[in-house]
């Protein structure tokens, strides 16, 4: 009887706790992303739009392999932006780095205040195949409410955005106090290879020079519908970290020889065994602390009850967390470093042994762990398959940004202005993009697109028919125009 009574007074408490959190968290009114009556500048909206389709039309495709490259296509979104923002490139200094990246600084009347920067990258992934295209990917399609196109999302719309916003800003007489940098890498999409021509190179620069900048904003969340995570409102999640990013290729070696007299595994039996226990067995679940808030500040808008209470007595559940988050397909990639096989290769031919058999395998890594925790964790589970396992490509999870600065307020400060009743919350980015360079001359790193978009495009970055909604862009312009404006910074 006792026990029962115990029981009953511990679920009362726990219920008590997720009704008075739901009721205390909840800062927002739903009802304000329903009811959104933003109306555009139409004369603006058209102008932003057909700058960007211009730059959607340049195929500025970077390759793992350099030489594959065509660097012109490079020269030419350079001409074609210096034609079409004159002002920013008459009124900013500008220094061609590795002859495609640009360091582009637009001075202030306050030599004592801390500059900022705007990074952004001109590069875009191949296309291949073209047959899952419903439009020609670099035709800049207008169709059914969206524009069309290899680049629309990652990442000309941030490009575009950014120089829109300086190129108006300069025609309008305005001066920022502080210093504004805009840094462009070259390539982005494959890590900054080769080295010294992009964002290493860029950031290493401000370093040299002793310039710490005051906030950095890159690419990263945008306003979406709140599905991703089970939520009535409008979201932005501001990326203030990112994970590490990692490519292993698990290799088995043999004699080879003719298929009709076959070992017991082959060197493609061995190398496959091995994935598969990679591929079954993630690293141990982790809460980080951005993590943490994203989710502090959502439970109490979701419509998951089991979520809700769990958040609302973490002084009970903790331990429980990461490992019920790791079982929510959303939210497992937020609390695990994720394993991706993604190539394999073995023999040319059906009926000839393979000499060497490979697979590669991708990990994106949590803060906190490191490529060679990963390294060693893939070794462990393929001990016995006589494989080997090396790092060709990688670096490691980005620092962490704080939260509580003058630049995130203003972030939420103008996300609420242009998108109001917008859950704006940290989270660590999943993708890698060049602002994990940048921490080593700037504390607040932020990633976020300033645009609101359903939540399925964010996942079209990279797909065929890429594509973002005709309306976007233009408020983002305005959102960055008043950042740039109204910015009073930490230092």
């Amino acid at each position: 009887m006792v026990l029962l009574v115990v029981i009953l007074l511990l679920l009362l408490c726990l219920l008590v706790r997720t009704y008075l959190y739901t009721k205390n968290g909840r800062k927002l009114d739903p009802e304000l992303s329903a009811k959104d009556e933003y109306v555009p500048d139409q004369e603006m909206l058209d102008e932003v739009n057909d700058h960007f389709r211009g730059a959607l039309r340049i195929p500025s495709i970077s390759h793992n392999d350099p030489s594959e490259t065509d660097w012109s296509q490079f020269q030419k979104l350079h001409d074609y932006l210096k034609e079409t923002y004159p002002s920013v490139f008459q009124t900013m200094e500008l220094e061609l780095v590795g002859g495609y990246s640009m360091f582009l600084r637009w001075k202030g009347t306050d030599s004592q205040r801390r500059p900022i920067a705007f990074l952004s990258h001109l590069d875009v992934v191949p296309v291949e195949p073209l047959s899952e295209w419903t439009y020609p990917p670099f035709s800049a399609t207008v169709a059914d409410g969206y524009i069309w196109g290899r680049g629309t999302l990652d990442m000309r719309c941030q490009l575009i955005t950014v120089l829109e916003s300086c190129e108006r800003l300069i025609k309008a007489g305005f001066t920022p106090e502080e210093d504004i940098y805009l840094l462009f890498g070259c390539n982005e999409e494959v890590g900054d290879l080769p080295p010294g021509i992009g964002a290493d190179r860029l950031s290493e620069m401000l370093k040299e020079r002793n310039i710490k900048l005051d906030c950095v904003i890159d690419e990263g969340g945008a306003i979406t519908d709140g599905s991703a995570l089970g939520v009535g409102t409008r979201v932005c999640a501001v990326g203030v970290s990112e994970k590490g990013f990692a490519s292993f290729d698990i290799c088995a070696t043999d004699e080879g020889g003719h298929s009709s007299r076959p070992p017991a595994h082959t060197a493609l039996g061995r190398v496959c065994s091995a994935a598969v226990k990679i591929e079954n067995n993630w690293m141990k679940p982790r809460l980080t602390k951005p993590v943490e808030k994203m989710l502090d500040m959502a439970a109490p808008y979701m419509d998951n009850f089991a979520l809700r209470l769990l958040m609302a007595n973490k002084w009970l559940f903790r331990p429980l967390l990461p490992l019920i988050f790791s079982k929510v397909e959303v939210l497992k990639p937020f609390v695990q470093t994720t394993t991706a096989l993604t190539m394999a290769s073995a023999s040319e031919q059906d009926n000839v042994l393979p000499q060497e058999a490979h697979i590669v395998m991708n990990s994106r890594v949590l803060p906190g762990e490191t490529i060679d925790d990963v390294k060693r964790h893939l070794e462990e589970l393929s001990s016995e398959d006589n494989v080997t396992i090396k790092l060709f490509k990688g670096n490691d999870p980005s620092g962490i940004s704080p939260s509580d600065t003058v630049s995130f307020a203003k972030i939420d400060e103008l996300v609420q202005k242009y998108y109001p009743g917008t859950l704006v919350v940290p989270y660590i980015q999943l993708g890698a993009s060049d602002s994990t360079n940048y921490y080593k001359v700037c504390d607040n790193v932020y990633r976020i697109m300033p645009f609101y978009f359903p939540y399925w495009v964010t996942n079209m970055g990279h797909r065929a028919d890429e594509r973002v909604p005709v309306e976007a862009l233009e408020r983002g312009v305005k959102l960055f125009m008043d950042f740039i404006r109204e910015y009073k910074g930490e230092g």
